[in-house]
């Protein structure tokens, strides 16, 4: 269930919606942070601004790059090193698990009630997705000779920790981005 699910939800529930808005926001509370909470009930109240738009996006970008994260790992703890791939196979796992993540949120972003329509799109525009992926692909590759299983593991480790470090890096450029657009275009 994302954030959009649960605002529908709560919609849905008409006159109890005071009472089901006030749980739903004890359970974040406990659950999320206090951002999100916000966002959730701004979104709510149809009354969405730009800063919370940026968080949201930024906060869901970043947790689909855990999951970004984890694909990867699982796929170097079982492939690594890649005596029966090609360079192409690794790649086309690689953007595999990629895409399949990054068009969740893009999907979501479209459709969630946010300060500007179609920010999926958008945010997928101005990400510098190819560059990313060239950078990212690039250190899957590396290949590092080891003797022992943990040494193998550290590799992977070290592998998976610098892809999120890329992601990052490209990820901040493009919520600096976001930030100047969200506050140079008016509110749809």
């Amino acid at each position: 269930m994302n954030y959009t699910d649960i605002i529908n939800i709560i919609k849905g529930f008409g006159k109890n919606k005071t009472a089901t808005i006030g749980a739903v926001l004890l359970y974040l509370a406990v659950s999320y942070n206090k951002e999100m909470i916000g966002f959730i009930y701004n979104s709510i109240n149809n009354n969405m601004n730009a800063i919370y738009t940026q968080r949201y996006i930024v906060y869901s970008v970043w947790w689909h790059s855990e999951l970004k994260a984890s694909g990867i790992r699982s796929f170097l703890y079982e492939y690594y090193p890649y005596r029966s791939l090609s360079d192409k196979e690794i790649e086309i796992y690689i953007r595999n698990i990629l895409d399949t993540n990054t068009s969740k949120y893009i999907i979501d972003f479209n459709n969630a009630p946010l300060f500007k329509n179609h920010l999926g799109t958008w945010y997928l525009n101005n990400f510098k997705y190819d560059e990313f992926f060239k950078d990212a692909f690039a250190v899957v590759l590396i290949k590092k000779e080891f003797k022992t299983e943990q040494e193998r593991i550290l590799i992977i480790e070290g592998k998976v920790r610098l892809v999120l470090e890329i992601m990052k890096s490209y990820q901040a450029i493009a919520a600096t981005d976001l930030n100047t657009y969200l506050s140079e275009t008016p509110h749809e």
